[in-house]
């Protein structure tokens, strides 16, 4: 995942509608840092990536899971819980989409999907609600892109490997996406370095959090 985004407002919002882990009784929680849970097709990961702080991951399914996140700060991101699912598309062909639901009130993050072609040669992100203090990697390399349901700034960089960001214009907490065209427009545009598609994720890279609450409600991947 990236080692590495004004809306104030929507941190309060989605503040109001997180849910407290005592509403649920949750199948599998774990501390671990690299923790995780398989099911239904999906994998749920804990990956606190920087080491710094703690995260607990409460898990339901792979479309229901919660993270709570306390004593990440400084900048850059220090996790990236999230679930995943695993297409292992060696073209992109066929269809691909997939639907979120999920809320955070970390103070510096962003809520995203991450996608990875075969051999991790390329990452695409989604992002699709984030803060003001945090940023994608690279510079924009084009504006007020339509493609696959929504419209996007896009950004590409690269950190040993080929990183596409596409940031909405308009922030959300929930949608669906159109996977398999935005892989399309991409790869015809030549910003990819591999037209596949092995990895699908949903999550929240945490940048800065004190016992920051981060629910999902729903998640899916459809082929």
């Amino acid at each position: 995942m990236m080692n590495f985004r004004k809306v104030t407002s929507l941190a309060a919002v989605a503040a109001s509608a997180l849910l407290s882990t005592s509403a649920h009784a949750w199948v599998y929680t774990t501390s671990a840092q690299w923790g995780s849970w398989s099911g239904g097709g999906y994998t749920v990961y804990n990956d606190i990536w920087s080491g710094q702080g703690t995260q607990t991951l409460y898990v339901n399914s792979g479309s229901n899971w919660e993270l709570i996140s306390n004593a990440m700060t400084g900048g850059g991101v220090k996790a990236y819980g999230n679930s995943s699912y695993y297409p292992n598309l060696t073209s992109l062909t066929g269809t691909c989409t997939s639907s979120f639901n999920g809320s955070t009130n970390a103070s510096a993050y962003d809520m995203s999907y991450d996608m990875w072609s075969q051999g991790d040669a390329d990452e695409i992100m989604l992002w699709e609600t984030w803060t003001s203090n945090v940023g994608p990697i690279g510079s924009e390399i084009a504006s007020n892109v339509s493609v696959g349901g929504s419209s996007w700034n896009i950004y590409r960089g690269n950190t040993g490997h080929n990183v596409v960001s596409l940031l909405r214009t308009s922030h959300t907490n929930s949608g669906t996406n159109n996977i398999m065209a935005i892989m399309q427009y991409l790869g015809g545009k030549g910003w990819l370095s591999s037209k596949s598609l092995y990895q699908v994720a949903f999550g929240y890279e945490i940048t800065d959090a004190s016992n920051a609450e981060s629910y999902t409600s729903s998640f899916s991947v459809t082929l």
